[in-house]
């Protein structure tokens, strides 16, 4: 599920990722998940969420992609929404 969600990345970068860095991409949603203790299923929307609205404000850089939101500096959304 988490994998069909992270697909719809805005930037497309995700479904060009290799397999191992997106086992670390669904590992670390798995482990927010658990921090914030909602199901990895919502936790992925939302990330999937905060990209798409940059990719509709016009941002075509790392903030449109769910990366950001899970290892990079939008982390601070994430852990700021939950």
């Amino acid at each position: 599920m988490v994998e069909n969600i992270f697909k719809e990345d805005p930037l497309g970068v995700y479904t060009n990722m290799d397999l191992p860095s997106k086992a670390q991409y669904r590992y670390e949603t798995q482990v927010l998940a658990e921090k914030f203790n909602v199901q990895e299923i919502f936790l992925s929307k939302k990330i999937l969420e905060f990209a798409q609205i940059e990719w509709e404000k016009g941002c075509r850089d790392k903030r449109a992609h769910v990366g950001y939101y899970i290892l990079d500096k939008g982390r601070k959304e994430v852990f700021d929404f939950f």
